[in-house]
This record gives structure tokens, sequence and C-alpha cells, in this order.
């Protein structure tokens, strides 16, 4: 398990002697504020309820007249209370008030600190691009105020958080350039998280010998610094590590150990840690109802945090202990929650590189225009300097330099003339150039893209089929288990051909010409396609109403790319809506234009998702009512195929009040 750096390890604070400073009625309002947030600060790790009651009762006192600096370090840490309490909405607004707040004063250290907040936050909310942002911008701060302490801190989370993604080698790279400034600053609290966080990526790797060591300096650095609390995350490891390799009593002795300590806050992540190691134990043990339970306690505990780090440790060790037990069907299921957890997760990164990376590419362009336009303008400014410099001459020498200016003026009309008809060329050249380089590139991002998305989109597939396949064995003298596994490896297989044909699809409509349109009965086109959903439909009670105005519709368009269009408007609309509800397909003739318009009863698209929702690759919080697959490039492709029928679509929506797709298509000569 991976710690964050700057994470309070140390629960032995005194608090009594400063609530009993409170009782004092002679405080002044500065001496309160104070006192709230020193006790608000020594409960944020070990009780987020009393942390936040103080925080609460600190900003009270801010209504009034207070400084910028009091009140930048209440939203600071109201923000802290909330991202532990897995609060996250709300510590996302007080941590960009807090980052606001020192902007406006011009205050680097206060920016760096809200920035350094908030890629913690991000990390926990599973989204790693926006993290590393953060992460980066506030080690340019402290690196700009030579704050060699919080350097460090925010390099060890940038490798945390780069090993969350995978990226071994960068997350190496981090901890080994903090490492020295935390030995040379004498800081061992951060110094213990470096080697406990390299400690877990050679075990990851699986160079156990490797994570033994630095497990155990981490555990000896905070035992220096008389911090017991700091051993859990090294000792819980260890007793997994010795777990693995079958030495069960030293794996008993270092689990409990770290339950023991981790007992006195059983609402910390170090708690839930300790305890999802001892369920390991008890599993590893054959004592399956005390592995059961415990899984259970940590499963309920995790998910008030809403720590999707933790979340996916827990999975993945469940559906392994399940899959042992031979519980087939549950480890199937866990298998599915940790897949579409992780998945989602991933497609979010996906979604935001490629977002990136477009951005990059205009601002690289943008940069080559405005330094080519400079070059050129510098280029005219010297021609006008020298253009000057012949007028001065002819002014001084006209009587008798007449005719070798006349002839000079010949040349040099030629000279100009030839220069730019070699400009001309040259920028001919350039563009096509440009135009080649941009192409390759494109092409080139494309294949990686390509690559990437076909590895992991099918890698879960894969998957589930070895799963399910394992499973056929167990159930082989049950003919009903058996074909009901047959029909799920079917069905896997079928969602991973389809992932293939829609990546096919929407690669070559990028390249496609408009297609040719001719004139067909809209109305007639949907009937048709609404009459082929009623088996689908029926199977959840969903009823699919066309509303029209006239029973014939003509209008010009491509009957295939429309078909394909409703064919996944529709099909969406069935697959997000619970069972009974209504999908309502209407249909307006506007003279010079066509409105069809989708709409369900489903749970609405959240307002800070719709900005993705016509991304590739796209994987949004809403999954199928019905267990339905989706490979996210669905909309995707709707969005090419109306763009070449020169249409536009747009989302209308409030979450819980279902989602409504508007397509227009302009009226063109057939």
């Amino acid at each position: 398990m991976l710690l964050p750096a700057g994470f309070a390890q140390n629960s032995s604070n005194p608090k009594d002697s400063l609530r009993r400073a409170l009782r004092n009625p002679d405080l002044s309002q500065d001496e309160k504020f104070e006192l709230y947030d020193k006790l608000a600060r020594k409960f944020v790790y070990a009780d987020v309820d009393s942390a936040l009651y103080y925080a609460q009762a600190g900003e009270r006192l801010l209504k009034e007249d207070r400084t910028s600096n009091q009140r930048f370090d209440n939203l600071l840490l109201i923000g802290i209370i909330y991202r532990e309490m897995g609060r996250h909405q709300e510590s996302k607004n007080y941590l960009e008030n807090a980052l606001s707040l020192a902007l406006s004063n011009q205050d680097t250290q206060g920016a760096s600190e809200s920035r350094f907040a908030l890629g913690s936050l991000f990390h926990t909310m599973g989204q790693t691009d926006k993290s590393i942002a953060f992460y980066q911008a506030a080690l340019e701060g402290y690196e700009s105020l030579h704050d060699s302490a919080n350097v460090a801190a925010t390099l060890v989370n940038m490798g945390h958080t780069h090993d969350s993604m995978g990226n071994e080698e960068q997350s190496i790279y981090y901890y080994r350039k903090a490492i020295p400034i935390l030995k040379a600053k004498d800081l061992k609290e951060n110094l213990s998280i470096a080697y406990n966080n390299m400690a877990s990526v050679y075990e990851v790797a699986d160079e156990l010998d490797s994570a033994i060591i630095y497990y155990q300096m981490s555990i000896a650095v905070s035992l220096d610094n008389e911090d017991e609390w700091g051993t859990i995350y090294p000792l819980a490891s260890l007793g997994g590590i010795y777990l693995k390799r079958g030495q069960n009593a030293e794996a008993k002795s270092f689990i409990f150990q770290a339950l023991d300590i981790a007992s006195a806050q059983p609402r910390s992540f170090s708690y839930h840690t300790a305890l999802l190691a001892v369920a390991n134990y008890y599993a590893k043990m054959g004592e399956t109802e005390k592995a059961r339970k415990t899984y259970d306690e940590v499963w309920v505990l995790t998910r008030e945090l809403k720590d999707y780090e933790l979340t996916l440790y827990i999975l993945k060790d469940r559906m392994a202990f399940e899959k042992e037990q031979g519980n087939y069907k549950d480890a199937f299921s866990l298998f599915e929650r940790y897949a579409s957890l992780r998945d989602s997760l991933v497609g979010l990164e996906k979604t935001r590189y490629a977002r990136e990376l477009e951005v990059r590419f205009e601002a690289g362009k943008m940069e080559a225009e405005n330094e080519f336009l400079r070059q050129d303008k510098e280029t005219m400014l010297n021609r006008q300097q020298w253009g000057l410099f012949l007028g001065s001459m002819v002014a001084l020498l006209l009587l008798i330099l007449v005719i070798i200016l006349w002839k000079a003026n010949r040349r040099r009309k030629k000279y100009t003339n030839l220069l730019s008809l070699q400009k001309k060329k040259t920028q001919a050249n350039l563009k096509a150039l440009e135009a080649a380089n941009k192409r390759l590139s494109e092409l080139n991002q494309e294949k990686d893209d390509l690559m990437g998305i076909v590895a992991h989109d099918l890698k879960s597939p894969l998957t589930k089929v070895a799963m399910l396949t394992e499973m056929l064995a167990a159930f082989r003298e049950d003919p009903e288990q058996f074909q009901e596994l047959r029909g799920r490896i079917d069905a896997v297989l079928l969602g991973g051909k389809t992932l293939i044909e829609e990546l096919v699809t929407i690669s070559s409509l990028e390249k496609a010409a408009p297609p040719e349109l001719v004139s067909e009965d809209i109305i007639a086109i949907l009937t048709e396609l609404i009459a082929g959903f009623e088996a689908q439909a029926s199977a959840k009670e969903i009823a699919i109403h066309l509303r029209k105005s006239e029973e014939k519709l003509i209008f010009p368009t491509h009957k295939e790319y429309l078909v394909r269009i409703m064919d996944n408007l529709i099909s969406n609309a069935i697959k997000f809506s619970p069972a009974g509800k209504n999908v309502f397909i209407t249909v307006e003739d506007r003279v010079k234009s066509l409105k069809i318009t989708v709409e369900d009863q489903g749970p609405g698209i959240r307002e800070e998702e719709r900005s993705r929702l016509f991304e590739k690759f796209a994987r949004l919080s809403n999954k199928p009512t019905g267990d339905e697959s989706s490979t996210g490039l669905g909309l995707s492709i709707v969005k090419e195929l109306v763009g070449k029928l020169g249409g536009k679509i747009s989302v209308e929506s409030q979450a819980g009040k279902g989602a409504s797709f508007i397509l227009k298509f302009t009226r063109k000569t057939a």
C-alpha cells in the first residue's frame, strides 16, 4: 500500500489542555480562532467529525473581519478535513477557494499548499492526471521559494501517483530524487513514507527481497522518530510478503502487530489496511468464516471513506479468496466490479490525455505560426531600412548617379521578384511539409491510441473468458450451469468483437467523404427501426413511443447512416432506463430542417460529464441498468455520422430526470 507525503501518522498529540483553554472567558476572538484551529489540526487524522466541528467553529468566527491569512488557513484546513471524510466535492470547493485567495494575494506559499492539497484530493478521487498537474504546479512554487522540505514531500506524492498509474520507473525516479533531500533535512516522517512506497513498487514488481529491505528501513526510520503509527503500513505489507512465502508465523506477527497499533483509530485508512491484511491472513490459513467476516467489515468501512485505490485492493483480494474457495460466481461478480471501477478510472485518463494532446498540438502550431510571422515582419523591416538608406543615397548623389541608380533599381526589382518567387515556393513547400508532418503525426498517434485501447479494452473480456472457462470445468456435471456459462462466454466474446468493429468503423468514418443524400421517408425508417427493438424493450418492460405530426415525412438523408445513428441512441435509451419506464422519439418537420429527439427516463447525465459525452473511449459514471455491455465508442460514432450528414447533435439533461438527445439536419437538395 502506498502513502502520500504529509500523511499525518502520529496520533498521540494531547488535546485536553487546548479544550480547557477554550473555557477561558477572557479570550479574544483571535485567540479563540487560534485554539479552534489547533484543535481541528490535532483531530484531523484521528477524529474527522471533531476536526470538522472545531474548524467550522473557527469559520464562524471569520464571518467577522479577520485577516486573509486566517481565512486562507481555515479554507485549506476544512478542505483537507472533507477530503479525509470522503466528501470530495466539498473538499474541492474549499481547496479551490483557498487557491483563489492565495493567488489574489500573490501568496506563492499558500498557492503551493493549496495545489499540493488538490493534488492529493484528485489522487484519492482516481483523477491522476489532474493530481500530477497540481503536484507539478506545487513543486514549481516550492522550488521558487527554496522550500526543500515541501519540494521533497511533493516529489514523494508525485512518485505515489505515478505508481498508481502503473508508471513504475517514473515512480522510483521521484522517490530517489526526494530521499537525499529528506535525509539532509532530517525529515523522518516523509523519509519513512518514501521508503515504504519504494518497497511497494518493488513488491508489485515481485522483487520481494528489495521490498523487504525498504519496508524494514521505513519501520526503522519511524521508530527512530518515535512514530509507532508510521510502522502500520510497512508492518502489514511485510506480513503480506511473508504470507506469500509461506512463512506464516512471521506473517502473523507483523500483521497483528500492525492491527494492534491501528486499532487506536478505527476510522483511519491505516486501520482499514491492517484489517485487510488480517482478512488475507485468515484466508491463507483456511479460516474462511473469519476471512469472509473481516473482508465484509473492511468493505463497509472503505465505502464510507470513498477511497478508490483501497477499494481496488479489497475487490482484488476478496476475488482471489472466493476463487480459492471455489465460489466462481462470486469471484466473477467481484472481478466485474473491479474491472468496472478500474476501467472507469482508466477511461477518464484516456479522454483527458487525448484532450491534452490536442491542446498541445494546437499550441505548438500557433507558436510555429507566430514565429514565422515574427521572422517575416523582421525581414520586411530590414527591407524598409535598406530602402531608406538607398533613398538617402539618391538624395545626395542624384545628379551623378542617376543612370547607375536606374540600373541598380532594375537589378533590385529583378532580385526582389526572384526573392518573392523563392519565398512563395519556400512557403508552399513548408506548408506541404507541415501538412505531411501533421498527417504523419496524427496517423502515428492514431496508431498508438488504437494499440493502447485495443490492448487495454480487450484485456478485460479475455480475462473474463479465462475465468469463465475455469468455471466450466467446475460445473461439468451440472448441464444447466454449464450452458449458462457458455452463454456468458459467448456474450463476452461478442463484446470484444463489437469493440473491434466500432474501432474500425470510427477510423474509416473519419477518413470518408460525406455521402450522397437521397430523399427518404423518415417516419418509415424510424417505425421499422423501433419494431426491431421490441424484444429488448419488452424484456425491461419499457415502452417506445414515436411522436409525429404526419404519417409520411420525406427528407434528404443517407439511410444507412441515419439507421446507425438512431439505432445507437434508441439502444442507449433502453440500456440506461430502469424497468417500466418510457422512451420517446419525437420527429418535427421544420420546412427547412428536420429535428429528431430521443428522450429517456433514466438517471440523466451529470453536468461535469456532458463535455466528454461524445469523446472517443469516454467512460461515464452511469452504468446500463440491465448489465448490458458498452464500449464507450458509440456516441463518438454517432457524432461523426451526424457530421457527415451535415447535422448537429446536442444533449439536454438533469441528473435524475433522464436525458434528451437532439438531432438537427438542414434540408438540402437530394
